[in-house]
């Protein structure tokens, strides 16, 4: 309790550091849950998994509303107390959050659907037609070329499998360096260097943007390592990369016209 009582001291002393503190352990809380998630949860079905996230946000919002009721008729340290106690109970929920989170992930990379589902599907087919003329000793040329392509995305499901993951990781990663580069601005334009501000800003605009396109990669279905293209992929990539960075730009643009206009 005197831990945590010093910690929320030098807090409310010094917001500007506190701030950036925050958002690491949140970032550290997301990284935790979807690690520990994606490796015991990948086993449940989607139905419960998503049903368990639904109550859990539900769960939320009932704390967070009882605590603002509450608030009105406790005051001085009993009040203090009861918000650390909100708080922490609200960061333990969002752990368990970002762990069904994990599962949910797990399981997409655990189970792959799409071209490897369709592949099968046709192998099997093909497989049993073969099977069932007896006359025919050698398989067609399309019935080959389905066998190949199946064994192929079968043996490459586990290597895509931790890519997914590792691009989802690059986005967490991509989206917190961004709030600290956010934060970092701040302070420097408040110390009065703008054009440092603008520009470490500007920076913070291209690594969100990284972290958007790391996670567009993560849920390609046909996703192909960087090594494995064709300069025309490359560039291709690129370009991609490209369009990310002017929607984020646009989208960071908009809302900072949507809350200047609001303040007025």
């Amino acid at each position: 309790m005197k831990l945590t009582n010093q910690l929320s001291y030098w807090a409310s002393r010094h917001p500007h550091q506190a701030i950036p503190l925050i958002i690491v352990i949140e970032i550290a809380n997301v990284l935790l849950g979807i690690m520990v998630g994606s490796a015991m949860l990948n086993g449940c079905t989607p139905a419960v998994l998503m049903g368990m996230i639904a109550g859990l946000i539900l769960l939320q919002v009932f704390v967070r509303r009882y605590a603002a009721l509450r608030l009105v008729d406790i005051t001085s340290q009993a009040r203090f107390v009861f918000q650390k106690q909100t708080f922490f109970c609200l960061f333990c929920l969002n752990l368990l959050t970002y762990t069904i989170a994990g599962g949910i992930l797990g399981r997409m990379t655990a189970h792959p659907e799409g071209t490897t589902a369709l592949y099968s599907s046709l192998s099997s087919t093909s497989e049993t037609v073969s099977n069932r003329t007896s006359g025919e000793t050698k398989l067609s040329f399309r019935e080959k070329m389905y066998q190949k392509m199946a064994r192929r995305s079968a043996s490459t499901a586990d290597g895509n499998a931790g890519h997914r993951v590792g691009y989802f990781l690059l986005f967490l990663l991509g989206v917190g360096l961004a709030m600290l580069g956010a934060v970092l601005s701040c302070n420097i334009a408040c110390s009065g260097y703008g054009v440092a501000a603008v520009l470490v800003f500007l920076l913070a605009i291209g690594v969100l943007a990284g972290g958007f396109y790391f996670f567009g990669r993560g849920i390609d279905q046909n996703m192909k390592p960087y090594k494995d293209m064709t300069r025309d992929e490359r560039k291709r990539e690129g370009r991609r990369y490209l369009r990310t960075l002017a929607g984020t730009v646009g989208a960071i643009g908009l809302l900072i016209l949507i809350q200047a206009l609001t303040n007025q």
